[in-house]
């Protein structure tokens, strides 16, 4: 059913069909205007970059310097999953189901974390991270900071490839991916964990989107980590 979802967008934007199993990554560039990443124009309501995306990746390199009206303006179909352009003659609504991915240096000249000697001043470092708001940052599930000596890596890509099966299929036994459960999901949470996360909603001051995030964010680690139990329960196929 997504293949053919994926086609139909190819087939409305007139480009090349193919039924391979292969999910879309579309990557613009951080100077795209607005229409082109969620859609429009003055001749008829031609899709972006989101709605491309749909059923694969969206990835932001360089996320501080996008428009900040584009960083804005992707809060409500990150939410939603769904985006609608409307123009004087039509309008039109798309369901987009993606994975959003990002990237930024850690500061404007890249070297904060780095062996070589950082340029920037604190306040430059403050205005570059300001440029990413708050409601922007609470609809992004996970936050990974890098450096240089990071290659510790246990697990080789082939491993991981099976644990993110098994993972898939568990969750599409419950009916759809973690990230798109509803909000009154009941989640199988042990009394332990359900007073570190109740400590850390009061410490932190977290928001029930946050708490929501959280508990989806931990189930999938769960998922995942079924992955060496499922290697000896011949119920699960990996």
């Amino acid at each position: 059913e997504e293949i053919l979802e994926t086609q139909k967008v190819n087939a409305l934007e007139n480009r090349k069909i193919d039924f391979k199993p292969i999910r879309p990554f579309r990557m613009p560039h951080h100077s795209s205007s607005k229409p082109a990443i969620f859609g429009g124009g003055t001749k008829g309501a031609k899709m972006g970059e989101i709605a491309l995306a749909n059923h694969g990746i969206l990835f932001f390199d360089e996320l501080p310097y996008f428009n900040k009206d584009v960083l804005e303006n992707l809060r409500l179909p990150l939410q939603e999953g769904k985006i609608l352009i409307s123009r004087v003659n039509n309008k039109i609504e798309y369901n987009i189901d993606i994975l959003f991915a990002s990237a930024m240096n850690p500061c404007p000249c890249g070297n904060l974390l780095s062996k070589k000697e950082c340029r920037c001043s604190e306040l430059e470092i403050k205005r570059y991270k300001n440029r990413i708001s708050g409601p922007l940052i609470d609809r992004i599930d996970l936050y990974l900071q890098m450096s240089e000596d990071d290659d510790t890596s246990t697990i080789s890509s082939k491993e991981m490839f099976k644990k993110v099966l098994v993972a898939f299929e568990k969750q599409m036994k419950r009916g759809c991916f973690n990230a798109r459960l509803p909000e009154n999901w009941e989640f199988d949470i042990e009394k332990d964990a359900r007073e570190i996360l109740d400590k850390a909603i009061i410490n932190f001051n977290l928001s029930k989107r946050s708490e929501f995030k959280i508990l989806k964010v931990a189930q999938t680690i769960s998922d995942l980590e079924n992955y060496l139990y499922s290697l000896t329960n011949p119920d699960v196929t990996v």
